[in-house]
């Protein structure tokens, strides 16, 4: 742990050498490598992380890690390819691993918005559904732009899909 100013505030954070003890195959270990400075600024919230966090992707547990290193009590997984996540959490009281792929996400949590991070990768955009005083809805919808954008991303998510990389 490393102390450091991260927008004006001073935050502690981890690095890379506070996760030597987790299994993880060489994509999670080159994400953690080139995003763990970013998930800093991105994943942590002005008031520090406490009590549960919903990991969704959970990957080989290098999130589940991170959060457990900023103070989190427990973090609930979420990962469909499991095997590494167990190895690592499996006996942790402080993670629940939930091996599943999730199909539709629905978030009403009364309280917990304000602390929300949705990461989004390729080929969605935001659409706003409604919106007054106290509640905006929001959903991603696919979005692909033009005809050859959209196959080139298609192929290029159908081979990281077969090699099991996302």
């Amino acid at each position: 742990m490393r102390v450091c100013t991260v927008l004006t505030e001073t935050v502690t954070m981890c690095d890379y050498s506070d996760f030597s003890n987790l299994k993880m195959d060489p994509p999670h270990r080159k994400i953690l490598k080139d995003e763990l400075e970013q998930w800093h600024r991105g994943y942590l919230p002005k008031d520090g992380v406490a009590g549960t966090v919903l990991d969704v992707g959970a990957g080989n547990g290098e999130t589940a890690q991170f959060f457990l290193n900023h103070g989190a009590e427990h973090v609930i997984c979420i990962e469909p390819y499991s095997d590494l996540l167990v190895q690592n959490f499996g006996k942790d009281d402080r993670v629940t691993i939930v091996p599943r792929s999730v199909n539709l996400v629905k978030v009403d949590c009364e309280g917990g918005e304000r602390n929300m991070v949705i990461e989004v990768h390729f080929q969605y955009r935001w659409m706003k559904i409604k919106e007054s005083v106290n509640l905006k809805t929001i959903r991603l919808e696919e979005y692909w732009g033009n005809p050859v954008r959209r196959g080139v991303l298609k192929i290029f998510l159908k081979i990281m899909s077969l090699m099991r990389l996302i």
